[in-house]
């Protein structure tokens, strides 16, 4: 996993914009090529979603199966 993955998959959003100066918030996972977007729609995860979204996160970016965030 990339840090900012961990970061969401954890419910860590308060921590979000501080990793996000110096990681790729778009950063694809290896094995799937979720997101940290992916993740947080897989964890439910909210809070982080729109810190991800106030950074101007790429919501759109489709997965290895060619899935956005949104499926």
């Amino acid at each position: 996993y990339h840090v900012m993955h961990m970061i969401v998959s954890r419910n860590s959003f308060k921590v979000i914009p501080i990793i996000a100066k110096i990681c790729n918030i778009n950063a694809r996972d290896d094995r799937n090529g979720w997101t940290c977007f992916h993740f947080c729609a897989r964890y439910g995860n909210y809070k982080a979603a729109l810190e991800l979204a106030a950074l101007s996160a790429d919501a759109f970016i489709l997965d290895k199966q060619g899935r956005s965030c949104l499926y």
